[in-house]
């Protein structure tokens, strides 16, 4: 999804996210079992790490940072978002967390722009990204995963959790 194009979806709509918001566990299949795969995820692989660096790509209302900062309470978070409205209730969520145990860091960006502006980013342990990637066409993909393997510190780990729709089966889809 081209920055043109993001600029005039519904993600920048106050009433779009707000629903979402509301409904993404019944929008999305399986969702509360994949943010506790995420939570395993962590608990397997990375729990060793402190200081332990997490960056949520298309993060909205922070519920996948969140999600993984109840395993990982050291946690310095970013996350990053192109909606205002998502971004606010990240804020919004994280607001009562900043006790100073844990730092976080809130940034309105694009995937168009941190492509284009890698130096936006920092080095993470763990890069995640929930159900926001398929937005993309596959050479924007490709230049964000890019992106993203530049952005892992050694040993690092990038999770993608998503859901997509096969294309192949018109049945599939009618059923779904």
């Amino acid at each position: 999804m081209a920055q043109e194009f993001f600029d005039d979806s519904a993600w920048m709509e106050a009433a779009f996210a707000a629903e979402y918001r509301q409904s993404a566990d019944h929008f999305v299949l399986g969702r509360r079992m994949q943010l506790f795969i995420m939570q395993s995820f962590y608990r397997h692989f990375l729990v060793d790490r402190n200081p332990f660096d997490l960056l949520d790509l298309g993060c909205g209302d922070g519920e996948l940072a969140a999600n993984i900062a109840e395993v990982a309470p050291h946690a310095r978070l970013t996350l990053v978002d192109g909606s205002a409205d998502m971004l606010a209730a990240a804020q919004e969520r994280f607001r009562e967390r900043s006790n100073g145990q844990q730092d976080v860091q809130i940034m309105q960006h694009t995937f168009a722009e941190l492509i284009a502006d890698p130096s936006l980013l920092g080095q993470y342990d763990m890069i995640v990204s929930g159900f926001a990637i398929h937005h993309l066409y596959l050479a924007e993909k490709t230049a964000l995963f890019d992106l993203i393997h530049r952005s892992l510190k050694p040993g690092g780990a990038f999770v993608n959790i998503d859901t997509v729709f096969p294309s192949t089966s018109p049945a599939l889809m009618d059923w779904y």
